[in-house]
C-alpha cells in the first residue's frame, strides 16, 4: 500500500508517541502493583491475627465447657507480640503506599490520556492511507477509462482508414477526402471529445500511409 512521505512521517511521529505511552504506563502500572503488595501484606498480618484470636477463643471456651478446672489454656505470647509488631509495621507502609498511590493519580490519567489520544491519531492516519489509496486508485481508474477511450478511437480510425483506402484503391488514388466531421460523429454516434480524438488518430493513420508511400497524388476523377 502506497503512503505519502508526509503522512508516512504522521505515522511514525505518532508510533513513536504511542509506544512511549505504553511504556510510561506499563511502567506506573508496576509501580502501583508493588504499592499495593504492601497493603496486601497488611491484610495478611491481621487476618492471621484473627485466626489467632479464633483459636485462642475456642480452646479457652473448651475449658470453660470441660468446667475450667485446673490452670486456663496458655497461649503463644511471643507469637501475638511478632505478630503485632509486623502489623504495626505493614500497616505503616500501607498507610505510606496509598498516600504515594493517590499522588500518582494526575500521573496516571496523563499517561492514559496519552495512550488514548495517540491510539485515535494513529487511527486517523490510517484512514488517511486508506482515502490516498483509494484516491490514487480511482484517478488510475480514471486514466484506464480515458486510455480505453483512445484507444476505441484508435481502432475506429484505423477501420474507417482502411475502409476508404479501400475506397481510394476503387478509385485508382492515394489522395485522401477530408472527412466532414459533423458527419462522421453522427454515424459513429460518439462525443465531441470522442469526435477530436477520432480526427486526431484518423490523421495520424493518413499521415503514417502517405510518409510511407512518400506520394500526394491528386484525385482522379471520373
Amino acid at each position: 500500500m502506497n503512503v505519502s512521505t508526509e503522512l508516512q512521517s504522521k505515522i511514525d511521529a505518532t508510533a513513536t508517541r504511542l509506544r512511549a505511552a505504553i511504556a510510561k504506563r506499563t511502567q506506573l502500572a508496576n509501580v502501583v502493583t508493588a504499592l499495593d503488595a504492601a497493603t496486601k501484606h497488611q491484610d495478611q498480618v491481621r487476618s492471621r491475627l484473627n485466626e489467632m484470636d479464633d483459636k485462642e477463643r475456642q480452646t479457652m471456651a473448651a475449658w470453660a465447657a470441660a468446667g475450667a478446672a485446673g490452670s486456663a489454656p496458655s497461649f503463644d505470647h511471643a507469637a501475638r507480640v511478632s505478630l503485632n509488631q509486623e502489623l504495626a509495621e505493614a500497616t505503616t507502609k500501607a498507610t505510606a503506599s496509598k498516600a504515594v498511590i493517590d499522588s500518582m493519580d494526575g500521573e496516571l490519567s496523563a499517561a492514559q490520556r496519552e495512550l488514548v489520544e495517540a491510539t485515535g491519531d494513529l487511527r486517523v492516519h490510517a484512514l488517511a492511507v486508506v482515502a490516498e489509496n483509494a484516491k490514487r486508485l480511482a484517478n488510475e481508474y480514471q486514466n484506464a477509462i480515458v486510455r480505453t477511450a483512445e484507444a476505441k478511437m484508435e481502432l475506429l480510425a484505423m477501420d474507417r482508414f482502411f475502409a476508404e483506402k479501400q475506397t481510394l484503391d476503387d478509385m485508382r488514388t492515394t489522395a485522401f477526402i477530408p472527412t466532414v466531421q459533423n458527419a462522421m460523429r453522427h454515424e459513429l454516434g460518439i462525443s465531441e471529445i470522442e469526435q477530436r480524438a477520432f480526427a486526431e488518430a484518423h490523421e495520424r493513420w493518413v499521415d503514417m500511409f502517405s510518409q510511407v508511400l512518400q506520394v500526394n497524388e491528386p484525385t482522379i476523377a471520373g
